[in-house]
């Protein structure tokens, strides 16, 4: 009552008085005065409120009223407590996986596993961060018998990396052996030698010379003005509509008479790709190109047709334009030269019909 009258007339001698401490703040603790002074385990002197509290701890051997029994039962305390709050100690626990044996026991976890806190207690422990993983604990693991240590992976796991370890080997040996049967492949196939056996000749370049030879004999203005006048206009019309342009060209009126079809630009492209890695002079090369382009744009002799060297989706196909090619090889050499030499002005008269430079005429 005295002090509440006091801080009605005064509040300022109110809060200078000896009352209980404002805000809450614990009461200050004074050790005896004829104890003598206590250092923390760093060698730095404690305060009055440490020093305190240190000599009225039943559990500190330090203190006057030091009781044995109560310090093991603080400690234990602490043990179960510590083990409460390590997450893979309870979930080891809970899953009835942790070890039973005394000595050295490890929880299953990450990095091979953490350590139990009565670890702390062997000789072997080694302080600092991260020393409660067995990984960084290798005194204490070679501690524990080699019967008795637990496997970090599960035999799952472990079958299923062994699987996928077979499977990475086995997938390596088939791509090594893919490679080893592609590249031996290549070295056997010759690309020269695979085009001779296509004329079945042995002897390209003798087969060209004498073709081209023939062939220069027959290329007259002459005789080329007298076959073409004898050939029925182009359309440029039909090429566009149809994608190809046909024309019947008389060589010899009534008993020589070849159709020819354009050539795809598809149809160009793979024969160029299959000629890609030949060896062997310019002439050679541009001798074989012209026979196969004749191949292709050769469609039919005297009304019966050649065997088509696309499929049936109209697309290029490797062996049926080498069926098709063996059949126009087979022709005599002086047929071949005339076959070549009139595909060539069917192809520049096709070629024409995209040229238009005369004036446009009135009506």
């Amino acid at each position: 009552m005295a002090d509440k009258k006091l801080s009605k007339l005064n509040p300022l001698s109110a809060v200078k008085g000896r009352g209980r401490p404002l805000g809450g703040a614990p009461p200050v603790e004074i050790p005896p005065l004829d104890a003598e002074p206590i250092q923390s385990s760093d060698g730095r002197p404690l305060t009055m409120q440490e020093q305190a509290q240190v000599l009225r701890d039943p559990t500190n051997p330090l203190s006057p009223y030091y009781d044995p029994s109560l310090a093991a039962q603080q400690q234990q305390a602490g043990k179960t407590q510590m083990a409460n709050m390590d997450p893979h100690a309870v979930r080891a626990a809970r899953e009835g996986t942790a070890q039973t044996r005394p000595g050295v026991r490890v929880n299953q976890g990450p990095f091979g596993g953490t350590l139990p806190p009565e670890a702390r207690q062997n000789p072997n422990f080694r302080p600092g961060i991260g020393s409660m993983y067995v990984a960084n604990q290798p005194g204490l693991a070679q501690q524990q018998n080699p019967g008795e240590r637990r496997r970090t992976l599960s035999e799952e796991t472990i079958e299923g990396l062994e699987a996928l370890e077979k499977f990475n080997r086995d997938a390596a040996a088939e791509q090594k052996k893919a490679a080893e049967e592609s590249d031996k492949k290549k070295v056997e196939v010759d690309p020269v030698k695979k085009m001779a056996e296509d004329l079945g000749i042995e002897n390209p370049d003798a087969f060209f010379r004498e073709l081209n030879d023939r062939r220069d004999e027959l290329d007259t203005p002459e005789l080329r003005k007298a076959i073409e006048s004898r050939c029925t206009e182009l359309d440029i019309g039909q090429l566009i509509e149809e994608g190809e342009l046909r024309q019947e060209v008389p060589i010899v009126r009534q008993k020589f008479v070849p159709t020819y079809r354009t050539v795809t630009g598809e149809e160009d492209l793979a024969i160029k790709r299959r000629m890609f890695g030949i060896q062997g002079g310019e002439q050679y090369i541009y001798d074989m190109l012209g026979m196969s382009q004749l191949t292709a744009g050769l469609y039919s002799i005297n009304n019966r047709p050649l065997p088509s060297h696309l499929n049936d989706k109209k697309a290029f196909d490797e062996d049926l334009f080498a069926a098709k090619f063996r059949i126009v090889r087979s022709y005599p050499l002086a047929m071949l030269a005339s076959l070549s030499l009139n595909f060539t002005w069917f192809d520049q008269r096709t070629r024409k019909l995209f040229v238009d430079l005369e004036p446009l005429k009135n009506g």
